[in-house]
C-alpha cells in the first residue's frame, strides 16, 4: 500500500518526475493522495487526447480523422488496461513531438525549439515512453526529410540541433540513476 496509512512513503513508484514535480505541492497542501492520482489519470487523458488530434488532423488534414485518432489514442483497451500505470498514460508528448517535427521542417520559427523539450518531456513522464520516442524519433525526422526531399530550411536544422542539445543534457541528467 503506496498511499496510506504508510507514512513518508513516495506516492509514485515509476520514474514519472514531472506528473510528481506537478502534484506533489497538493500532496503535501494535504490533498489527498488517491484524489491526486485521479486527477493526473483526467489530464493525461484530456491532453493525451487534444494532442493526438492536433497532430492527427495536421497529418491527415480531416478533423474528423482528428477526432477518430484521438479517440483510438485514449480510448484504446491497452490504455484503459494501464490506469493504474500513469507513466503508460502520460503520453501527450508523443503526437507534440511528431507535430512539432513536421512544423519544423515546413519552418516554423519556433517549432524546432520544441522537439527537443517535447522529446525529454515524454521522458520525464515515463523512461518508457521516452526511450521510445528517442528510437522512433530518427525515423519519423527521416521520413520527414525524405517527403521534402531534402528541402528543410538551414535554420531549422541549427535550431533543431538547439533543441535536441537541450533534451540531451536534460535526458543525461535524469538517467544518471537508471544507467
Amino acid at each position: 500500500n503506496i498511499f496510506y496509512p504508510a507514512a513518508d512513503v513516495t506516492l509514485y513508484s515509476d520514474p514519472i518526475a514531472l506528473p510528481v514535480l506537478l502534484s506533489t505541492p497538493f500532496v503535501w497542501a494535504g490533498v489527498p493522495a488517491v484524489l491526486m492520482y485521479s486527477a493526473l489519470f483526467w489530464v493525461c487523458a484530456l491532453s493525451a487526447g487534444l494532442a493526438m488530434f492536433a497532430c492527427a488532423r495536421a497529418v491527415s488534414g480531416s478533423r474528423w480523422g482528428g477526432l477518430v485518432a484521438a479517440a483510438m489514442f485514449v480510448g484504446a483497451p491497452l490504455r484503459l488496461e494501464h490506469v493504474m500505470h500513469l507513466e503508460m498514460l502520460f503520453t501527450a508528448f508523443l503526437p507534440l513531438t511528431v507535430l512539432a517535427t513536421m512544423r519544423a521542417f515546413d519552418g516554423h520559427p519556433r517549432a524546432p525549439w520544441a522537439v527537443g523539450p517535447l522529446l525529454a518531456g515524454q521522458f520525464l513522464c515515463g523512461i518508457y515512453a521516452g526511450v521510445f520516442l528517442l528510437t522512433a524519433w530518427p525515423v519519423l525526422a527521416g521520413v520527414e526529410w525524405l517527403r521534402r526531399r531534402g528541402k528543410v530550411p538551414r535554420m531549422a536544422l541549427w535550431r533543431l540541433a538547439g533543441g535536441l542539445g537541450l533534451a540531451v543534457v536534460v535526458i543525461a541528467l535524469y538517467g544518471q540513476p537508471f544507467q
